[in-house]
């Protein structure tokens, strides 16, 4: 079972507010990122700073993707998982039964997937 821990700035009524990271490997990643690009988004690989691109603990870059409003979030994530060199993404599918939420002024919420 997976525990998803947020804070509350990614509360969201549709998902699409903030950029989607996606977890690609290193080798292919602009073919990988023309992929998804095809899927009608604005690209960007996450940067450490000005020269060096962004490595996971695994190894892998982040591609984040600017899709706009998410309107099938399900389909996108089967989608995007399906392009080769695409490790993961960040809408996390059926994957957190729960969700705690931390807040500014302190308060926390638990949130159980229903």
């Amino acid at each position: 079972m997976m525990i998803g821990v947020v804070d509350e700035t990614k509360l969201v009524e549709k998902l699409g507010k903030f950029p989607l990271p996606v977890e690609v490997v290193p080798f292919g990643v602009e073919l990988t990122r023309r992929r998804i690009e095809e899927l009608g988004c604005k690209t960007r690989i996450r940067m450490r700073d000005e020269k060096d691109r962004y490595q996971t603990d695994n190894g892998n870059y982040i591609i984040d993707c600017e899709f706009g409003r998410i309107e099938n979030p399900e389909k996108l994530n089967q989608v995007l998982n399906m392009i080769p060199g695409v490790v993961e993404n960040g809408l996390f599918i059926k994957l957190a039964a729960r969700v705690v939420v931390g807040y500014k002024n302190g308060n926390i919420e638990r949130m159980i997937r229903t």
